[in-house]
């Protein structure tokens, strides 16, 4: 698109304008960055879910079975029937459509301190990439010589996993929104699976210790 502006100015023999920089920036947000994650990974996850009969139906009747009020009732689930849910296979399915079908490539921080890590000295303040997909989400993982790593690198592997969730600072509320819109919008697929949607949804006013409650 940027591309095709500057050819397009350039014949014409106008000189490009202010917002170009802009222009450009925004089209690396779209393209490399990731944007509207969760409704792009939902996109992602469903398209994983549609490709496998067995893991959908599975899903449908775990979800089903749980919900058989909003089932029976053709209608939505609830906030509480939403948060209250203890439904362990739509949980992994979720875990899988972040590790599948996440949306940026990859995350940047910056180291506060000196550190090693398998062996490489990593010096305060350098960038340090971690992508967020390829072969190490798909396939086995390399066998890693275990005394090569710090007391701090065998409990990340444990406690983190995939990254999923931003910066520290965000990442307890990003998560908590992004596994609740998740959630909702699969439950919301399977009950009323092969229905019609209502024509019209009412929104209650969010409160401090909720979103949005369907009613």
């Amino acid at each position: 698109m940027v591309q095709r502006l500057n050819s397009v100015m350039e014949k014409e023999g106008y000189p490009l304008p202010d917002w170009i920089e802009t222009m450009r920036a925004e089209s690396a947000g779209f393209v490399v960055a990731g944007y509207d994650t969760t409704n792009t990974t939902l996109c992602g996850g469903i398209k994983f879910i549609a490709d496998d009969q067995a893991v959908q139906q599975r899903l449908f009747e775990s979800i089903q079975s749980f919900h058989t009020a909003a089932s029976s009732e053709g209608r939505l689930p609830t906030h509480s029937e939403i948060c209250e849910a203890n439904i362990p296979y739509l949980d992994a399915v979720i875990e899988e459509m972040l590790r599948l079908a996440h949306t940026a490539t990859s995350q940047d921080r910056e180291c506060k301190e000196d550190t090693v890590i398998l062996g490489h000295v990593i010096p305060k303040g350098t960038t340090v990439i971690v992508p967020n997909r390829g072969p190490s989400f798909t396939e086995p993982g390399y066998e890693i010589e275990e005394r090569l790593r710090s007391p701090s690198s065998r409990k990340a592997a444990t406690d983190f996993g995939s990254w999923a969730w931003g910066s520290q600072e965000m990442r307890k509320s990003s998560r908590i929104v992004g596994l609740y819109e998740m959630r909702r919008v699969m439950m919301n697929i399977m009950v009323l699976q092969g229905r019609p949607y209502p024509s019209a949804l009412d929104f209650a006013v969010a409160s401090d210790e909720s979103w949005h409650t369907w009613k």
